[in-house]
């Protein structure tokens, strides 16, 4: 085995860098209190606050009051581009500033938006199924009703056009065969369609495409929601829900998505910090939420590392034709 000599200069900078990572290991945490941060939802400071109200709910339900292993739990909230608390981890911050808190070394959990499913889960874990999932999931579906044609409407030169092509890509290693009759258009050939001839649209800008078609209809969430009540019947709607636990608890209670998502992180990051046990280090708390049990909230780290769940739902919308 090889020896090496150090210096004493050497060992006293190598002790230094090893004290420093454990340090930074444990940012956030003390003997008494553990905090994280909450960055502020641009514009939305009222549900800012309500998100907030939602994971200290979450947490002091899932601990049976505000404390953990001898430490309370405590949330801050910051202004979404300032310089951060000290933290263990960031709660919930739009998923567009994930890489620059994975860039600082701050553990990210819980991202609002879907990661797109190739982040590292050593420092970043979501609680929705990622782009990728979904992509799969809707490409299973549609090759599965083995439509004559598929049409994905996408402008050129957009994420809406990136999103189509892995979209198109995730239909042919689902249904080789389908291969040939893929296309990617910013618009649709409606006079030489017929009733087996699918299309997806993927964003708000692909809806005039909907207008008399006469096939089935794919659309993204994100399309859905800003369609209103600008879709017509007369053909097969189907929606993909990308994160069905969180609609379907919303749904049930009556109240905001973002509060669904606040009480189920919050419980989430409370079985993590009694799972992780006395000695808490930013490490140890992700490594932990493979450990916590959270099917009662539909997350399994076990099995989804990244994102916790990969299930999505498709509805059905019977609308009248017009």
């Amino acid at each position: 085995m090889p020896r090496y000599a150090f210096s004493q200069g050497e060992i006293a900078a190598l002790q230094d860098y090893l004290e420093r990572i454990g340090a930074e290991q444990r940012t956030g945490a003390t003997a008494n209190s553990v905090t994280f941060g909450l960055p502020e939802l641009p514009g939305s400071p009222v549900l800012t606050e309500e998100l907030a109200v939602a994971i200290r709910s979450g947490l002091a339900d899932a601990l049976g009051g505000g404390t953990v292993w001898g430490r309370s739990v405590e949330i801050v909230t910051f202004r979404d581009g300032a310089p951060p608390p000290s933290m263990l981890a960031v709660l919930s911050p739009r998923v567009e500033a994930v890489p620059g808190y994975a860039a600082l070394g701050v553990p990210t959990l819980f991202p609002l938006g879907a990661l797109e499913g190739d982040e590292d889960p050593s420092i970043v874990r979501a609680a929705t199924p990622s782009r990728a999932g979904v992509r799969a999931a809707l490409a299973g579906a549609i090759a599965a009703a083995d439509p004559a044609s598929v049409t994905i409407i996408a402008t050129p030169d957009t994420r809406e056009r990136a999103d189509a092509e892995a979209l198109g890509l995730a239909l042919r290693l689902e249904s080789p065969a389908m291969s040939e009759r893929i296309r990617i258009s910013p618009g649709a050939r409606k006079d030489a369609a017929t009733d087996r001839d699918a299309l997806v649209i993927l964003s708000e800008d692909g809806l005039n495409a909907a207008r008399g078609w006469p096939g089935p209809v794919w659309l993204s969430w994100s399309a859905l929601q800003a369609a209103g009540g600008a879709l017509e019947g007369g053909h097969p709607l189907f929606a993909v829900v990308e994160t069905p636990w969180i609609v379907r608890r919303a749904i049930e209670t009556g109240g905001h998505p973002i509060i669904a998502h606040g009480e189920r992180i919050g419980a989430a990051t409370a079985e993590a910090l009694m799972a992780a046990g006395r000695n808490l280090t930013r490490g140890g708390l992700l490594e932990a939420l493979e450990d916590a049990r959270l099917d009662e909230w539909g997350l399994d780290y076990a099995t989804h590392p990244l994102t916790g769940a990969a299930d999505v739902m498709f509805v059905t919308l019977n609308l009248r034709q017009n």
